[in-house]
């Protein structure tokens, strides 16, 4: 299921636009998150990563 998606500079269904932001938004579930350059794993609400990505903008997300 997408979660969310970028269109036009805008999120649709969303209403996050950073991996922080969405973190608050999304606290529970298993989430594939793809930011600008990076994807990263937010499982509830914590996120898996080798760098902290907090403020990159999410291109898209899916609940998995």
């Amino acid at each position: 299921v997408c979660v969310m998606q970028l269109t036009c500079g805008t999120f649709t269904g969303g209403g996050a636009k950073t991996l922080n932001q969405f973190v608050k938004r999304y606290p529970t579930g298993r989430h594939y998150v793809l930011l600008s350059g990076h994807a990263v794993a937010v499982i509830d609400g914590i996120v898996y990563d080798y760098e902290h990505a907090g403020k990159r903008r999410i291109v898209r997300a899916w609940q998995i």
